[in-house]
């Protein structure tokens, strides 16, 4: 099969498919008008491939593959993912919350929304928060005498109370050139597997169910009131040892298959998927982490961070407190006026320098409570015209950013030209306790390790 993709200019070109045995994963996009063609074997003309998945329902139909240049796909070569932006899963309802132990199968209205988000369509998926991951794709199996495609779905749930990471995948369709692949049918054994490095286990790989033929994998037509889905499952256990006390251990884990081939005609064709980061941790058993559970895991190819907005009355003054710092730094206290550069900001992009956090009983922590209450209270050298005023009402207290539970707080903030690159500031007592509870929920849903061992960002929203 010859593929067509459009250009810059909107001109179709001809692409011709790389080397048999490379797997090449298309993200599908909900603008059916700009997907791939392929050559019609009779007529010659070039017929959207998305008119070939017409046992689609009208919402499933308008997720068809999106063009992208060969340069932009994946193949079978493994990767290590990129950490990709913490998604708050805003406008998604039925999102898993996160701290839900993994399920048998996965929601279904969740992987409908999964379905049709363009975030999830995607090379590497999309992680929604730390416990929870989703991706739906085109796969595509190149041969020497055409293309093969798999449209898959896949998700992966995080245990919030034990050290394993529950894996699913499925095949909604698949699609091939009859004209030239004849023999890539409904016969034909998909056998799927799941690897995963550093010391982990899979549980799984052997079922019966992971190896199967194609029409044994397919669901059920998406026009079916009551589809019942055929997931294949997994589950990644992690041993408990690792770094720190907190025995933490990273793993890559990557789906592999193979499509079984025409004996005498053509060889099996092997493929893999991008590799998705997961780490897992007995923080709980580590002193410093409260009421923790005692072991967890969570899904690594993700910038954590916390939202504070300034339109939520129960923190808006904490909110504008942190945006001033974060934007207009040089309105802050102490040190009005002068140049500062208060880390932490939420940008999507990891090289914006992020905070790290510390135990709140530790010396660092200590050492920055302090220095806000010598600031809060014109004490030595904060007594100066550019320092924090006096509080305007009773009920106001001293927020610090950054926050005294990180190493980038105030005892550790002094710049060179001894200018503190940190604010203190008045804010509502009652928004100040919220926003610091918020803070404490954050580092236990999103396993904030300590020492240093993760990085995460302040986003404010309006």
């Amino acid at each position: 099969m010859v593929v067509v993709l459009p250009d810059r200019t909107g001109q179709r070109r001809m692409f011709t498919p790389p080397t048999p045995g490379r797997a090449l994963v298309r993200p599908r996009t909900a603008h059916p008008r700009q997907a791939c063609h392929a050559i019609d074997s009779t007529t010659g003309n070039a017929v959207p491939l998305h008119a070939r998945l017409r046992r689609y329902s009208a919402v499933a139909a308008a997720m068809v593959l999106l063009c992208l240049s060969a340069t932009e796909s994946a193949s079978a070569a493994p990767q290590q993912p990129e950490p990709q932006p913490s998604a708050a899963a805003e406008g998604t309802t039925h999102v898993p919350p996160q701290g839900t132990h993994p399920p048998g199968e996965p929601d279904p209205k969740f992987i409908e929304e999964c379905e049709a988000d363009p975030e999830a369509q995607s090379l590497q998926g999309r992680v929604y928060h730390r416990g929870v991951w989703c991706q739906t794709a085109e796969v595509e199996l190149p041969t020497a005498q055409g293309n093969a495609t798999l449209d898959i779905t896949a998700a992966a749930y995080a245990d919030p109370a034990a050290r394993r990471v529950r894996v699913f995948y499925r095949v909604n369709d698949w699609n091939t050139d009859l004209a030239n692949l004849p023999w890539i049918n409904g016969l034909r054994t998909l056998r799927m597997r799941l690897t995963c490095d550093n010391q982990c286990g899979v549980i799984g790989n052997d079922d019966a169910d992971k190896s199967q033929p194609l029409a044994d994998w397919r669901v059920p037509s998406r026009d079916l009131p009551a589809r019942q889905p055929n997931w294949a499952v997994w589950d990644i256990t992690s041993p408990d040892t690792g770094s720190g006390p907190e025995h933490m251990l990273q793993h890559l884990w990557q789906f592999q298959g193979t499509l079984e081939g025409q004996p005498g005609l053509s060889d099996d064709h092997e493929f893999a998927l991008p590799e998705h980061s997961v780490r897992c941790d007995s923080a709980g058993l580590a002193p410093g982490y409260g009421n923790w559970t005692p072991k967890a895991c969570i899904n690594d190819d993700v910038m954590p961070f916390i939202t504070y907005k300034k339109s939520d009355p129960g923190e808006w003054h904490v909110a504008q407190h942190i945006d001033h710092a974060l934007n207009k730094p040089r309105e802050t206290f102490p040190n009005f006026g002068s140049a500062k550069s208060i880390p932490g900001k939420y940008t999507g992009s990891k090289s914006s320098p992020g905070l790290h956090r510390v135990a709140s009983d530790s010396e660092v922590a200590e050492a920055n409570r302090r220095m806000k209450d010598a600031i809060r209270d014109r004490q030595g050298e904060w007594n100066g015209p550019d320092d924090l005023p006096p509080k305007e009402y009773p009920d106001m207290q001293a927020d610090e950013y950054p926050f005294a539970s990180t190493e980038e707080g105030l005892s550790q903030a002094r710049a060179e030209d001894g200018i503190l690159d940190a604010s203190v500031d008045w804010v509502e007592g009652e928004q100040n306790r919220i926003a610091g509870n918020r803070l404490q929920e954050f580092y236990r849903k999103d396993r904030v390790l300590l020492g240093g061992r993760d990085e995460f960002w302040v986003n404010i929203q309006p």
